[in-house]
């Protein structure tokens, strides 16, 4: 298998070729020196240039003789005058007959000219400098004119967001027709927001007994939309408003509200301490929403946790009108036995038997209720926390 692994490997390198650009893009890739990309450019592309016929090195030879003619030839006079043995001999400074212009390169700087000022690439800012390897590395792919994979380390590394921003979208429109494809790592929601999710590759590390920690590695399915029936414009018209720091979360709280997600961070925190920064609350924004965050964390294998209030289950007793459900004593919403038809609870509730438990359980009162749907990942609350308790005259007095 490794070997066969290995021969397709080969058959397609040949066709395609995958260029790593890595995360450490310093100073030393911008200078003449061992393995830096700019040494690599330079000599791979003045090589192709001169390969059917070497322009070059003749002006370079003219320069070198002019050396000799002007300079040289009185040192040479010199010499001779000044040694004292053999008058037969004459001694000759040249450079070497087979002289060509790559001698030239390792002197080779690269500077940056804006608005009539020019410095030197080293100058400048890091992300600035990150841009130019980035860029470097590209050109000297294409010099193979092959198809081409660009693999990119972290390439917001020290660019602003807005440069951020600008940088993924010149992924997008001004990809060179030989680049097929880019993959990049990255830890910013700004490259992260500006994707779709069916381009993100998400990977977390998972613990595992025998080894300390197994990456795992997912991604939504290419049915992801009709599997769920999900519209993919209201999806991404949901998460345009989102930031996307969720998919680096450790765990996630999904709720209702915005209103609830600060009562829970509230809550929470007190709890947990610095704890709350590996968590994620994500609103809604309204129970029509919930859909679009719970199926796609739910496919990437982000551990998540559902809260929502009471009548997400079960509607109101009075023909799922609120006001006509209040109990006359408390003000507090009455509730049916009844299940709602939702896809979610579907999902979560997938057979007759759980279906009957959450039932029972619901008749039994809050607690029991509780106790039994947080084994599926999916808390409760008892109320509303805006319109039911600030409508119980009891709840306000309390």
């Amino acid at each position: 298998m490794i070997n066969y692994m290995k021969s397709f490997l080969h058959e397609l390198s040949k066709d395609i070729m995958y260029v790593y650009i890595p995360a450490g893009r310093t100073n030393k890739d911008i200078t003449w020196s061992d393995n830096s990309i700019l040494k690599e450019l330079i000599t791979s592309y003045t090589a192709q240039y001169t390969e059917n016929r070497d322009t070059i090195s003749s002006h370079v030879r003219q320069a070198t003789n002019k050396i000799h003619d002007t300079v040289l030839t009185k040192l040479e006079n010199k010499i001779n005058n000044l040694y004292m043995q053999n008058r037969n001999m004459d001694f000759k400074i040249n450079f070497p007959s087979d002289l060509d212009y790559t001698f030239l390169l390792d002197r080779i700087e690269i500077s940056l000219n804006e608005y009539g000022s020019n410095y030197l690439l080293q100058e400048w800012g890091s992300g600035t400098k990150s841009l130019a390897v980035i860029a470097m590395h590209r050109a000297n792919a294409l010099l193979n004119n092959g198809s081409i994979v660009l693999g990119i380390e972290e390439p917001e590394t020290n660019l602003h967001p807005q440069a951020q921003k600008r940088f993924i979208m010149s992924l997008k429109e001004k990809l060179h027709s030989n680049e097929t494809q880019t993959i990049f790592t990255t830890h910013s929601t700004v490259l992260v927001d500006a994707l779709g999710h069916d381009d993100i590759l998400l990977i977390r590390r998972n613990s595992e007994s025998s080894r300390g920690f197994i990456t795992i590695v997912s991604q939504i399915p290419v049915d992801f939309w009709t599997k769920y029936s999900l519209e993919e414009f209201k999806h991404y018209q949901y998460f345009n408003y989102k930031n996307s720091d969720f998919f680096f979360s450790k765990y996630v709280v999904l709720g209702e509200s915005k209103n609830d997600c600060q009562v829970m961070e509230k809550l929470v925190a007190s709890e947990i301490g610095n704890k709350i920064a590996d968590v994620s609350f994500l609103d809604a924004g309204g129970v029509e929403n919930i859909k679009y965050p719970y199926y796609l964390l739910k496919e990437l294998g982000i551990p998540f946790i559902t809260v929502v209030d009471r009548d997400y289950f079960f509607p109101y007793i009075n023909n799922n009108v609120l006001e006509d459900s209040r109990s006359q004593s408390t003000g507090l919403p009455i509730y049916s036995d009844e299940i709602k038809n939702d896809d979610i609870l579907e999902d979560i509730f997938n057979t007759s038997i759980a279906k009957q438990k959450l039932v029972d359980n619901h008749k039994d009162g809050y607690r029991k209720f509780f106790g039994y749907i947080k084994q599926f990942k999916i808390l409760s609350m008892n109320y509303c926390l805006e319109m039911d308790l600030t409508c119980s005259g009891k709840a306000r007095n309390e």
